[in-house]
């Protein structure tokens, strides 16, 4: 009697398991936890949790009751078997083709959260990022310190975009003295897409610059326009825009020319705009940006805005990244010089996609 209640309690999880059959034979028992567009997540002692191709799948039978959904959006709750072509919910019968998911009751609540949000997010969510980290120094013969950090926070729902930026370098040089700057500049704004059509979006932005080396005590850009998506693919992004803009620059003494005479400039302007971004693999990702702003007001001056990087992960939610970003002046005040480029490398740190 002992031995056939442990024996009992040794069967009963096997007994209480889900099974699905491979097409070789092979069998697994434990839990369907839901199906990707990879397959059907199956989730056993001894193997954990795996994704199996559903082509590969002979038959599934649950022990507790689950949740299929059909392509057509039906839901049906219970004990699901298969047997070939056909797919039995209790006393209901569907044909396989028509299926689309088969999930437990949490993975399926989680699944309508997470449509539900993408149609009508919370404030706080579907916001996604990363901090940029980058730092070198020498000592000995050469004190040099130099540093930077830049930070991307979007949020992307099925309407709209809102995207913040901050980036920033400083670089200082005390080899033969006094610890002096060298490099100082801080750039930032924010941006706003309002989706009017499947590939067209109307955009507004404002962008703020610091350069100590440019002399510019502050660049404030406000503008707006049309936006057109050429390539929206799970790797790809390319997308066009242009529109006009309000500049207001003002440029002040500082230590790097304590005798400039501070002034301010206003203009109207207009741009055109270009981003691409593509992930090669689970890896690696590139980026680009070019911003175009002739000058309405002055007639033969412009400014040029452009950005490009790559990053590669490292583990989980950290990658190594490099930057490059220029900002090109025709106008410049007196004894500047026109570009500013900067190259930057370190760490980056990804912010994961908020959805409760």
């Amino acid at each position: 009697m002992t031995r056939t209640l442990v024996l009992m309690a040794a069967l009963l999880p096997v007994l209480q398991a889900d099974v699905v059959v491979m097409k070789n034979g092979d069998k697994l028992s434990g839990t369907v936890v839901n199906t990707t567009d990879k397959g059907l997540v199956f989730k056993s002692e001894f193997a954990g949790e795996v994704t199996i191709a559903l082509d590969n799948v002979s038959s599934i039978e649950s022990a507790a009751p689950v949740v299929l959904v059909t392509k057509d959006g039906k839901k049906l709750t219970g004990v699901v078997k298969t047997e070939g072509g056909v797919v039995k919910v209790g006393e209901t019968t569907a044909d396989r083709q028509t299926l689309a998911a088969i999930r437990t009751p949490a993975a399926q609540e989680k699944f309508e959260l997470e449509e539900r949000r993408k149609l009508q997010p919370q404030f706080l969510d579907r916001y996604a990022g990363f901090m940029d980290f980058g730092l070198a120094s020498a000592s000995g013969n050469a004190q040099t310190t130099t540093y930077s950090t830049t930070g991307n926070l979007a949020r992307i729902t099925a309407h709209d975009k809102i995207t913040l930026r901050f980036s920033q370098i400083y670089a200082a040089n005390s080899t033969t003295g006094p610890k002096v700057a060298t490099a100082q500049a801080i750039r930032g704004g924010w941006s706003y897409q309002r989706n009017v059509g499947p590939k067209l979006f109307l955009q507004t932005f404002n962008d703020y610059e610091n350069d100590k080396f440019q002399l510019l005590d502050l660049r404030f850009v406000f503008g707006g326009g049309v936006g057109y998506t050429a390539i929206k693919r799970e790797r790809t992004l390319l997308t066009f825009g242009g529109g006009g803009a309000l500049n207001r620059e003002s440029f002040a003494p500082n230590s790097v020319n304590p005798n400039l005479v501070a002034f301010n400039r206003s203009s109207g302007e207009a741009y055109a705009n270009q981003e691409f971004n593509h992930k090669l693999n689970a890896i690696f990702s590139v980026f680009e940006r070019f911003s175009f702003f002739p000058n309405l007001s002055n007639g033969g001056e412009y400014r040029l805005n452009f950005d490009a990087g790559a990053s590669a992960t490292l583990y989980k939610s950290f990658a190594l990244q490099t930057a490059f970003s220029s900002r090109f002046l025709s106008n410049p005040p007196v004894g500047r010089k026109q570009n500013d480029t900067l190259f930057t490398t370190g760490i980056r740190y990804t912010i994961p996609t908020r959805v409760k």
